[in-house]
């Protein structure tokens, strides 16, 4: 008889699961014993099913950890049945209208010779999400915000990336969260912190520019940083 039990606590989230046991994303509030009974009538009778819900909006670090893991599993919609194995998780499968024949060809792809590099792929959507997503949110220490600019700027700059990927890191994710805590730390006038924050944000906007000034986000990391030196002129000339 299939087990199946509701992982109460952030641990059963991050924690890795034996690979006899499969993960449930579904929403806050949902029909637990409806999503029981379609896991029953899909899921292996040697695997056990633990359930999570995601949460709606991310209030705290926990939350946030909990949207990455589901993201690095590959999940877009709710419920959906994640399939893990020692390797880790290969496959994500919406729960409703699953057949057991579903469920039999999904797990093929565990041996699919791409899944490493579909895990990376799913992996960075993860961090990139709970990266940029801690930097907005009120209650972290400024010391977690600038751990996590850092981790997005060493993606930035990775080599392993496409040139593609690292402008959208430089430019949508470490320029606007620079800015961001920027804005956080200005107190009526610029301080040391305050500075050296814009200076990282315009270092990071011409490394967007700077790996390939003809693509379009070259092109608009470009003309950001020219409204960014028309600004500084502005403000000297106030001064």
């Amino acid at each position: 008889m299939k087990r199946l039990f509701i992982a109460a606590l952030f641990l059963a989230v991050c924690c890795s699961f034996g690979e006899d046991t499969w993960l449930i994303y579904h929403a806050p509030g949902a029909d637990i014993k409806a999503i029981q009974e379609a896991a029953n009538k899909v899921v292996p009778a040697d695997i056990s099913v633990a359930l999570q819900a995601l949460p709606t909006t991310c209030e705290t670090a926990q939350d946030l950890e909990i949207c990455r893991a589901a993201i690095s599993a590959g999940v877009h919609v709710l419920p959906s049945l994640v399939l893990q194995d020692a390797g880790g998780t290969y496959a994500a499968l919406p729960l409703r209208g699953l057949s057991s024949k579903g469920v039999q060809a999904a797990r093929t792809l565990s041996s699919n010779p791409q899944r490493g590099e579909h895990a990376k792929q799913r992996q960075l959507a993860g961090d990139l999400y709970y990266d940029t997503s801690c930097i907005k949110l009120p209650g972290i220490p400024l010391h977690e915000k600038l751990a996590a600019v850092n981790r997005l700027r060493i993606l930035s700059q990775s080599e392993h990336l496409p040139t593609e990927t690292r402008q959208l890191i430089a430019l949508r994710c470490v320029y606007s969260s620079l800015l961001r805590l920027c804005a956080e730390v200005y107190d009526r006038a610029h301080t040391p912190v305050s500075e050296q924050l814009f200076l990282q944000a315009v270092a990071a906007l011409e490394l967007a520019r700077d790996l390939d000034p003809l693509s379009k986000l070259g092109r608009l990391a470009h003309d950001e940083r020219e409204k960014l030196r028309a600004e500084r002129l502005r403000f000297k000339k106030l001064d």
